[in-house]
Formats: C-alpha cells, structure tokens, sequence
C-alpha cells in the first residue's frame, strides 16, 4: 500500500509539525486550525474521531507528555523514546515499536492487536483496564498476538490486559503487576518474571502448580518470588 505520509504536501506538512512539537503536553502540539483539517476515523461505537495517523513513519524519535490517542494502524514508532506519553484510547494495530523505550507511559486503554515490541524497554508504565475495544469499559487492554520477544518490563502495572496468542520469548519481567492478564496461548519460553503479581492469571502451562512462588514450566518459563491470588489453571 502506498504510503501516503511521503507522498501528499499536506501529509508532510503534518508530519513535520509532528515531529516540532513532541515535547508539548496535548494532542502533539496540533492547533484547533489544522485539527479540523486532519484526516479523521470515526469510531463506531460512539461516533467519536480519532485522528488518522495510520501509516505513518515517526520512528527514532523522542516523544515527552504528548497525547497519543489516535488512530496508529501500521505505523512506524521503532526505536523511539516515549517519556511520559499518553496512549489513551490509542489504536495500533499492527504497528512498529521496536526497539523503543517507554518510561511512566500510559496505555489506558489500549487496542494494539498483532503490533511489534520487540526489544523494546518498558518502566514504570501503567496499561490497565478496559482496553480490548476502546470505548468499552468491560474489555480489557489488547496485546493479543503481539511480538514481545527479548522485551524488558520493569515496574509496570499491566492489569486487566490479554496477551492471548503472544510471544514473550526471552523476556524479562521484574516488579511488574498482571492481576486478571490473560496469557492463553502465549508463548513464555525462557521468560523471567521476578516479583510479579498475578491474581487470575490464565496461562496454559501453569496447572502443575498451585501456591509455590518459585517454579519453573515445561517452556522454561520462570516465576520467582511472584505472588498468586487464585489462578485460574489452563489445560496443556
């Protein structure tokens, strides 16, 4: 597909603007003026407008307290530095973040289905809560089929979110909560949770166990010094 962030004037101009104003603290530092002008994608559930940055490449980049909440399918956020960045409402559906760190980042909620984290550093960052559809308080965050891989996650709160059919091969996770994740299908081998919280985690390998704070899965998967509040126990 065409890529129309290089290819029309008022999409540059757009994205240059983008680039200017990464350190503002609201909508990327866009005026009402080239707001309304914007592309828009028009949710279903409520008739909202988030704005379509669809596609668009804005990687190796550092991002401070901007507002995030629109619509990234597909676009390149790789080897970036997010800093206190709001991905409320955000949609980014097979988009790029690898390599990115994020630091005290908000994902809440968050609809990010088959996206790319690879190598990439999360601290201190918060993705909890109803973000499986955006505009429904019942879902949960969305990582399913997401790319985890090698990632490093320090001191985040990843509650209420599902990472069915994800990979987090090789990752390690340490200090980090995922009280009602959903981990089914996901794939753990050689991951390293250190002092995590799990209440109703739902895993496929964990149903050898029921109240040890230290074991290991069939995968190589560890789980040290973690604590688990009623797991629900998944099949092999």
């Amino acid at each position: 597909m065409e890529n129309k962030w290089d290819q029309v004037d008022s999409y540059i101009f757009l994205k240059n603007l983008i680039k200017c104003n990464l350190q503002t603290e609201e909508n990327l530092g866009i005026d009402n003026d080239n707001y309304l002008k914007l592309p828009k994608v028009i949710m279903q559930e409520d008739k909202s407008e988030l704005i379509d940055l669809s596609y668009i490449d804005l990687s190796s980049l550092n991002f401070g307290k901007v507002w995030m909440g629109h619509y990234l399918a597909h676009a390149n956020l790789s080897y970036s530095n997010f800093f206190r960045t709001q991905f409320h409402h955000a949609i980014a559906i097979n988009t790029n973040f690898t390599g990115s760190f994020f630091e005290r980042v908000q994902f809440i909620p968050f609809f990010a289905p088959n996206s790319n984290f690879e190598n990439c550093y999360f601290k201190d960052c918060l993705a909890f809560g109803n973000g499986g559809n955006p505009r429904n308080s019942g879902a949960y965050n969305n990582f399913n089929y997401c790319n985890f891989k090698n990632t490093k996650i320090v001191g985040c709160d990843f509650s209420k979110s599902s990472f069915q059919n994800s990979s987090f091969e090789n990752a390690e996770i340490k200090d980090s909560r995922f009280e009602g994740a959903i981990f089914l299908n996901a794939n753990l081998k050689n991951s390293f949770f250190n002092n995590c919280s799990f209440s109703s985690l739902e895993y496929n390998g964990i149903n050898d166990f029921i109240t040890n704070v230290d074991f290991s899965c069939f995968d190589g998967v560890k789980f040290i010094n973690c604590d688990f509040k009623g797991v629900s126990r998944g099949e092999k």
